[in-house]
């Protein structure tokens, strides 16, 4: 298996919180991120809307 390295940026003060919410589920960053991307892989239909949906919510500013 190989791997690909990415890059994500995201807002400062959302990263902290989201550290700090991950951290009281035993989790990292890197580990939400994994599995979040496995979701994706493994349920591409409900991702797509739940992706869809998000993106009228929220501005996905995200750098890969």
């Amino acid at each position: 298996m190989t791997y690909e390295t990415i890059k994500v940026e995201i807002d400062e003060e959302v990263y902290r919180q989201a550290e700090q919410i991950l951290a009281a589920n035993h989790l990292t960053m890197e580990q939400a991120i994994r599995m979040f991307l496995q979701w994706v892989v493994q349920n591409p239909d409900e991702a797509k809307k739940e992706l869809q949906r998000w993106s009228q919510s929220f501005c996905l500013c995200l750098r890969f």
